[in-house]
């Protein structure tokens, strides 16, 4: 189903209740409500302008310094990617993005979007840089190539894992302090904390043993590192807003069992998997590289990027199965093979003036860090902090009961979340499905203050 609604050009309105409508009285736990999608062509349109100008900006950038976008700038996104979550979910786009920033006045018609999305990028690009440049120059002084690399799959895992399963459950682990600022800070802390003593268990192998950043652990580092990718996989699908959408047994426990059984079975998923595929001779880091690399970006992208679709007028957990078998199954062979043909270009450029890196990498290498280092990051950008400029701005999530319908609005420069004409039930933006995450620290990215931008 697909509805089309037109609004002539109107200034932004200030009242709570044109995010509203009557059919939003008529809701019920049970049924859960009925969420405004972009339609799955302009999904489609935007994710393939991500993946061009990712593979572009890929291109020039190993063409012009390899060693640097190998060396420096792959283990610099972790850090990217860790504050992407930290202002988009954990801090509601603070300071400048909608719907918490712009100090209070947010811009969710065609207004404002753009100038604000470049202002939180330029925020999350240069407070990743000073961390980055703290952790290599003052304390623990790790080299961003190797330990920088392997310290980012630590923080990577640790924020997803943090982020997504802790502390969206329906009941927080620690309870979300109300200023957005102070929540960033302290989770930032509880990750790079908490990175920091897993990536202790890491030991280097080969030239890279002497390396000073070799922590000397127990596990070698393509073990190590296949583990993580493995782990992350089921961190994702386990996640209160990916996969199962928290709608798994574990997630009805008694808070805090809830947190430490999510916890556990995502790490005994993931070690089972691994050990699996080692056991049938599968490479640890080719792994890592393509088949690990792949479900996690086809957790995210059809969660981010497309609303679950075509499943999403199913309802967890029949959702959760199909889009497992979709994102898990299905897409990484597509995303593997498309890949080793699309980055052929890119990897060519990178050992052309660097032999070394033909020896150290393979064109499977390019697949995570053209995935998850660049159209990531790009499709988190455009969807947290620009609002999906010049696309509809997104209302709220599709909760795990919820069913998604398409709505096109054909004025671009009209507020989509004004639907009074429509006969589609809005969900308020105050408010989240009581069926699906519903604690302070997720529901303050959704929270829509009650005045807009003049």
């Amino acid at each position: 189903m697909c509805v089309t609604v037109d609004h002539p050009p109107q200034p932004p309105r200030h009242d709570l209740e044109a995010t509203t409508n009557e059919a939003l009285k008529k809701r019920t736990k049970e049924d859960g409500n009925v969420i405004q999608l972009l339609p799955i062509g302009d999904q489609l349109l935007r994710f393939l302008v991500i993946m061009v100008v990712s593979w572009v900006l890929s291109f020039a950038a190993m063409s012009a310094n390899a060693k640097w976008t190998v060396e420096t700038y792959i283990p610099w996104s972790f850090w990217m990617l860790h504050y992407l979550l930290m202002f988009g979910i954990v801090g509601g786009g603070w300071p400048f993005a909608a719907p918490l920033g712009n100090f209070g006045k947010p811009c969710w018609g065609g207004h404002g979007r753009l100038l604000l999305g470049l202002a939180m990028t330029t925020l999350t690009i240069g407070l990743a840089a000073a961390l980055s440049a703290f952790f290599t120059s003052v304390y623990p002084r790790y080299p961003l190539f190797p330990g920088g690399a392997w310290f980012g799959i630590c923080l990577f895992y640790v924020t997803l894992w943090w982020v997504l399963n802790i502390q969206t459950m329906p009941k927080p682990f620690i309870p979300s302090h109300p200023f957005p600022p102070v929540n960033i800070a302290i989770h930032s802390l509880i990750c790079i904390g908490i990175a920091l003593g897993l990536f202790q268990l890491v030991n280097f192998e080969g030239p890279a043993s002497v390396n000073a950043s070799n922590p000397k652990g127990p596990f070698a580092a393509s073990t190590f590192f296949g583990l993580l990718v493995s782990i992350i996989v089921w961190v994702q699908n386990l996640a209160s807003i990916l996969g199962f959408q928290g709608q798994t047994p574990v997630h009805k426990l008694p808070h805090p069992l809830q947190h430490v059984a999510v916890t556990f079975l995502a790490i005994g998923l993931g070690v089972a998997v691994y050990l699996g595929l080692m056991a049938l001779g599968v490479d640890s880091m080719m792994y890592a590289d393509a088949i690990g690399a792949s479900q996690i970006s086809g957790s995210l992208f059809h969660g981010v990027a497309f609303d679950f679709w075509p499943y999403h007028k199913l309802r967890q957990p029949l959702r959760g199965i199909y889009s497992l078998a979709l994102s898990q199954i299905v897409f990484p062979f597509f995303w593997v093979w498309l890949c080793r043909s699309m980055l052929q270009p890119i990897y060519d450029v990178m050992i052309e003036g660097n032999p070394l890196y033909g020896e150290l990498f393979t064109i499977h290498t390019m697949l995570p860090w053209y995935s998850l280092h660049v159209v990531a990051p790009f499709l988190l950008i455009h969807q947290s902090f620009f609002m999906r400029w010049p696309f509809a701005p997104p209302g709220p999530p599709l909760g795990p009961m919820d069913v998604g319908v398409e709505v096109i609005v054909t004025n671009s420069t009209a507020d989509p979340g004004l639907l009074e004409d429509a006969d589609v039930p809005r969900e308020s933006l105050l408010e989240l499905n009581s069926t699906g995450p519903t604690n302070s620290s997720f529901k303050s990215a959704l929270e829509i203050p009650p005045e807009a931008p003049s």
